[in-house]
């Protein structure tokens, strides 16, 4: 069940959504009327004290109506998946990095998925993401992909924090900073993809219009302190 809580950061008690083997799917106020989205998450792993988490793996992107990700007979998503997907997924492997301690999960893939089976993952085989951890230190840090339509390929392009930011909480103010840049580049994050172009079908499969927000693991949510979406055209 998710839950909010909050947790001393950065002088103050910040609230944040856990996700335990669930998703948050919010249809956009704007619906289907955009070209080009970015989507960024303000986020951390629950750590399991130093152990790894196996099968996880963060899911972001847009659904088509209330039929997100993780439901077992998708209609329609598209997005990215910071972890590989598979059977199982991917390991994250707990880092304790001198006191700011982090999770890495291999290489992102961008994804589409129709009526439960992922037609689409292409791996960005350049790019090893950390994920801040609520273990030792509670800090924030940021992911976030940019989706632009084409017909009939959609371009998805991510960038992520590294491991060289895990001594820096990222601010919902940097959050929002992230969203109103003019590039996809902004403030918390060191690592980025080339774009990807993969085809997608709304005609056919359903009208991506609702935030959708998914993670695997129930002993180790996922913590969400600050959601955006900018349309950028």
């Amino acid at each position: 069940m998710a839950v909010i809580d909050t947790h001393f950061i950065s002088g103050a008690n910040r609230p944040f959504l856990t996700l335990g083997s669930e998703e948050y799917a919010r249809p956009l106020s704007i619906g289907t009327n955009w070209n080009q989205l970015r989507i960024i998450l303000l986020c951390a792993i629950r750590a399991d004290g130093t152990n790894n988490i196996a099968n996880g793996g963060i899911v972001l992107g847009l659904c088509s109506g209330l039929s997100p990700y993780g439901a077992s007979n998708t209609g329609h998503f598209a997005g990215v998946c910071f972890g590989t997907i598979g059977t199982p997924l991917v390991t994250y492997t707990y880092n304790a990095n001198s006191g700011n301690p982090y999770y890495s999960a291999g290489y992102p893939q961008f994804l589409v998925r129709v009526n439960g089976v992922n037609t689409i993952g292409v791996q960005s085989s350049s790019v090893n993401p950390a994920y801040a951890s609520t273990n030792v230190r509670f800090i924030r840090s940021c992911l976030y992909i940019s989706i632009t339509k084409g017909s009939p390929n959609f371009t998805f392009n991510f960038q992520v924090s590294n491991s060289g930011l895990m001594a820096t909480d990222i601010s919902y103010t940097g959050l929002i900073e992230i969203a109103e840049a003019l590039t996809l580049n902004g403030s918390g994050t060191g690592l980025g993809s080339s774009a990807v172009a993969a085809a997608v079908n709304e005609a056919a499969n359903g009208y991506l219009d609702t935030l959708n927000i998914y993670w695997p693991r129930s002993g180790t949510p996922l913590e969400l302190y600050g959601i955006a979406v900018a349309r950028i055209s």
